[in-house]
């Protein structure tokens, strides 16, 4: 039996817990310690007692139960008298009844949740261009983080039979929400970029680990050894935690001398020249040689670090080199062009839509590509 991490973990949500944000605190409990169990429990890990979740959050006992209850009736955890309670991860594939035979739907809905996202947009734009082919309609459903899944489909108007469902954007915890209770009534679900830990869903994403081995590996050649890299997207999402993991183990293959991994904060409101501003002022605060390559997980990034690099005098890529991730219309035009690693979202919608006339949960990764522009170079000498 594998222990439970330290509770000190459980610091940061026990702040977060007693905000007056307008949900219960027991929603707010649980759907904190939704995202501890997704980041740092595997399937089987005996989970934190009452008595520290107690302690430590500064809640009454209560709350606590009724948190572990909805974990409990979720699937997340399994409660034994005299043993304890444990992480459960891996869900049985029995619990997810299939389609008997292929179904070609009149309509598709995209849900996701009320943000501007250049990627997103550009895979609606492709979604709709794949449907019109065959006089289909998308439809768009944005999610609320203070709807419940079930309240959130209730809002949903076409039946099972007539319109399959895709899940995009969503954190791990949410998607499961969703794809469980949309299963539940019987829908076609597809999930986009979004995957689900130890699910047999049906998925379309990217190589991750593949995509930031391409960046990484064309600075390696390129000459630099002082590597930092900025993460701007949402840590608990599979596909960051997949990009993270993927630059740190190249950089310790590749023995980097220099090598960083900065965390945007996102909690702050502030716009995102702002949140990536701070982390390219503490890349270049003097305290250690400044990076002469920086690769953002995200083209927002991106365009973020470069607009810092112009107003502070930072010449790309003469002084530092810049790499993106996504290659959405959001840099088609920035000056200079930006090397990127392009996700291929056309291709991405339209296996996006074949699996929802599947009656197969395929778990589909699309190689990503290399586009080189001229905000990379070899490092400065000296």
């Amino acid at each position: 039996m594998i222990n439970a991490p330290t509770p000190a973990l459980l610091d940061k949500l026990a702040e977060t817990s007693q905000n007056d944000d307008g949900r219960l605190l027991h929603d707010s409990v649980r759907s904190g310690l939704i995202e501890l169990i997704d980041e740092h429990f595997v399937d089987g890990q005996k989970f934190w007692p009452e008595s520290i979740l107690t302690e430590r959050l500064n809640v009454s006992r209560v709350t606590i139960r009724r948190a572990l209850q909805d974990l409990s009736e979720r699937g997340t955890l399994q409660r034994y008298r005299a043993k304890g309670t444990f992480v459960q991860k891996a869900v049985p594939v029995a619990r997810f009844p299939k389609t008997s035979r292929a179904h070609r739907f009149s309509a598709v809905t995209l849900m996701l949740p009320a943000y501007q996202s250049s990627f997103w947009m550009d895979i609606i734009d492709s979604l709709a261009v794949v449907l019109a082919e065959t006089g289909r309609a998308l439809h768009i459903c944005n999610t609320s983080a203070d709807e419940t899944a079930t309240s959130t489909i209730d809002h949903l108007a076409a039946s099972p039979t007539d319109e399959a469902i895709i899940l995009m954007g969503h954190a791990g915890h949410e998607t499961l929400d969703l794809y469980l209770a949309l299963k539940s009534r019987g829908y076609r679900v597809v999930t986009v970029d979004s995957a689900v830990r130890d699910v047999p869903c049906a998925y379309v994403g990217v190589d991750n680990d593949l995509g930031v081995r391409m960046g990484a590996r064309h600075l390696l050649e390129l000459g630099h050894q002082r590597i930092s890299m900025l993460v701007y997207e949402p840590p608990m999402t599979l596909n960051t935690q997949m990009r993270t993991n993927a630059f740190r183990s190249l950089m310790d293959e590749a023995e980097v001398s220099d090598a960083r991994m900065l965390y945007a904060d996102l909690s702050r409101n502030i716009g995102s020249h702002a949140i990536v501003g701070n982390l390219m002022d503490q890349l270049w605060d003097g305290s250690r040689p400044a990076p002469t390559a920086v690769f953002c997980d995200s083209d927002v990034g991106t365009l973020a670090a470069l607009k810092w690099c112009t107003d502070r005098g930072v010449s790309v890529p003469k002084d530092v080199s810049l790499i993106g991730f996504d290659d959405t219309r959001l840099i088609r035009y920035s000056k200079p062009p930006i090397t990127t690693i392009a996700q291929p979202i056309p291709e991405m919608a339209r296996k996006a839509i074949e699996l929802t006339e599947s009656n197969e949960d395929l778990h589909v990764l699309l190689p990503p590509s290399l586009v080189k522009r001229t905000t990379t170079a070899p490092p400065p000498l000296g």
